[in-house]
């Protein structure tokens, strides 16, 4: 659901989307095995502007997610929580083309912690994608990226945390 206004040779829209999850059967992953089960909720709130002929020139994705992640199908402890709040910012270098826009996206990302506390990943910081190959393709990035430098160091380590005595 959009609200949608002129602005001089132009127009920008906004809505924002509340959604929550669970508890049910992640499909994802397993811990050798185990299934694994998350709860959660997302928030995104978008603006995008528009040219006169109503081509999109520019759009700000505002995200914040908690997921729960448990082997118990209640999401009892050992968990791990993963929050992550970011921005991704899109540029069309094409208006209207999706193809051609870029992703950039700043913030927290993801930062995953066990039921005792203890730090599992982080991605925090700046990464930027090739035109039209959002979560495909990075061109650049800086800050920590646990989980696209070492995503199976990640299961392993969320998976430890899950069966923790």
């Amino acid at each position: 659901p959009y609200d949608c206004w002129t602005v001089g040779g132009g127009s920008i829209c906004q809505g924002e989307v509340q959604n929550s999850y669970g508890p049910e059967l992640f499909d994802g992953f397993d811990c050798d095995g185990a299934a694994i089960y998350v709860s959660g909720r997302e928030r995104q709130h978008i603006t995008r502007w528009h040219d006169a002929d109503g081509n999109a020139t520019k759009t700000i994705l505002d995200t914040e997610i908690v997921d729960v992640f448990s082997l118990d199908p209640a999401i009892g402890d050992p968990s791990v929580t993963l929050r992550g709040r970011f921005t991704k910012h899109y540029e069309y270098l094409v208006p209207g083309v999706r193809d051609s826009r870029v992703m950039r996206q700043t913030g927290a990302s993801l930062i995953a912690k066990s039921s005792d506390g203890g730090v599992l990943a982080h991605e925090t910081g700046w990464i930027e994608f090739a035109p039209g190959l959002e979560e495909e393709v990075w061109t650049d990035y800086r800050g920590p990226k646990d989980l696209l430098e070492d995503f199976d160091g990640f299961l392993s380590r969320m998976c430890g945390a899950l069966t923790a005595a």
